[in-house]
């Protein structure tokens, strides 16, 4: 694609087995996603946003070296490894994890709206990320797992996360950062380097 916003923000947007919808490392937001064809983000700042109002399951690959946000109150469940570089946003409702590690491991990880939640709902899946984030003076913003799930931290730096981590799954922490949880934490804490501070 040529410029951003060539895409209307309210079209759903199903790619097809096979297909690949290429942005071409410009700006993009899309209503529902789904299919299983794969979403090239371009290189350089190339950006998709999913301003999803409802539920759907996407099991293609979005690659490239831009970033992901999603937006909207609706729920996208992602059902393959994706393979971006840039960052991961959760500004509205609830991202599922479908398989261990959908979102790419080397991603930092931002809650940016309120009542938005990362979901692992399938036993034995696991997500890494780099980078822990949330907005400050939010409320609802929540990472839930079952016993068998775990949500692996390797984080560099330090940071402050506003959410809570709900449910049973194993939060590991590892990497030289420290990061400082607001809000309620059910879950069980490994903690293999760095730090978990309390700001409650």
């Amino acid at each position: 694609m040529a410029s951003n916003n060539a895409i209307s923000n309210s079209n759903a947007m199903n790619v097809a087995s096979g297909a690949n919808l290429d942005i071409g490392g410009t700006t993009q937001t899309i209503g529902t996603l789904s299919g299983s064809g794969n979403i090239n983000l371009g290189s350089g700042s190339g950006a998709l946003t999913v301003s999803q109002r409802t539920f759907s399951g996407y099991s293609g690959i979005i690659g490239g070296t831009g970033s992901f946000t999603k937006s909207g109150p609706g729920v996208l469940r992602l059902n393959a490894g994706n393979t971006y570089s840039g960052s991961t946003t959760i500004a509205g409702g609830e991202i599922i994890i479908g398989i261990s590690d959908a979102l790419p491991t080397t991603s930092a990880i931002s809650f940016t709206g309120a009542s938005t939640r990362l979901l692992m709902l399938e036993q034995n899946i696991s997500q890494a990320f780099t980078s822990l984030t949330s907005s400050s003076g939010l409320s609802g913003i929540s990472i839930f797992g079952y016993g068998t799930n775990s949500f692996n931290l390797n984080q560099s730096v330090s940071s402050n996360f506003y959410g809570g981590l709900l449910g049973t799954f194993n939060f590991v922490k590892n990497g030289i950062g420290t990061i400082t949880m607001h809000g309620t934490r059910s879950a069980r804490e490994t903690l293999n380097e760095g730090g978990i501070n309390s700001g409650i």
